[in-house]
């Protein structure tokens, strides 16, 4: 009898720290504190950015989510006609797709950034657009030019505390309303009119959601920074 609730208490305990375990791991995955995925709505339109899977990153072209009406609707390549659509809700932090029998929990990282997770290592990470009409990857290069304030990117602590300022070829950090810049670095376009940094050995693609918030997706790690434009 004794020998019985011994092994109880074991196998207790083993599911214990397992379960303890996976959910480091989630948090480890959504790194930073995220925006409430219970209270927050996802209507709108959501731009598919990057596919993470373990240690591998696959940057998407051209998806778009929307969620209006209790109908999530998948384009891909085109607006014409949808990939695929489902009914979907909102059940706490999870995301149900119930005509696809799909779950995702849903880690809101701010109010325009969006990831899904299918498991703690596999989840897409999506940005938002006010409407379809809003889509566009046109834009200028001088456009970038000001003073922006980040919103978000990985591992930032706190919003409202670091600005990018770029002129027509130096971008400079600023962090904690120091006056002194964290970062100073040359940058250049490319053929594809991504954002080349050589200095931080970095490369972005630009997604211009509106004349005042732009996305940079870092093309070696698909993590976004979203930046909206300052005074």
């Amino acid at each position: 009898m004794k020998m019985k609730k011994t092994t109880a208490l074991v196998l207790a305990t083993v599911l214990l720290l397992a379960a303890y375990a996976a959910l480091g791991v989630f948090a480890l995955a959504q790194d930073g504190e995220p925006v409430s995925a219970q209270t927050q709505s996802l209507d709108g339109v959501w731009r598919v950015v990057a596919y993470h899977q373990g240690d591998n990153m696959t940057l998407i072209p051209c998806e778009f989510m929307t969620f209006a009406d209790g109908l999530a609707t998948d384009y891909r390549d085109s607006f014409e006609s949808p990939y695929v659509k489902s009914a979907f809700k909102k059940d706490g932090s999870k995301l149900v797709l119930s005509d696809l029998d799909r779950t995702y929990e849903i880690n809101l990282a701010a109010d325009h950034v969006l990831q899904l997770y299918t498991s703690p290592s596999e989840y897409m990470e999506l940005v938002w657009y006010s409407s379809l009409d809003a889509v566009s990857d046109e834009f200028k290069t001088t456009q970038l030019e000001g003073t922006w304030n980040i919103a978000y990117r990985r591992g930032l602590d706190k919003i409202g505390t670091e600005t990018l300022v770029f002129d027509s070829t130096t971008l400079t950090d600023y962090r904690n309303g120091s006056t002194e810049p964290t970062v100073c670095a040359d940058y250049e376009w490319d053929a594809q009119n991504c954002l080349v940094v050589p200095k931080l050995a970095k490369i972005y693609k630009i997604y211009p959601a509106s004349e005042n918030e732009w996305f940079l997706v870092e093309t070696d790690t698909g993590f976004v920074w979203d930046l909206v434009r300052g005074e």
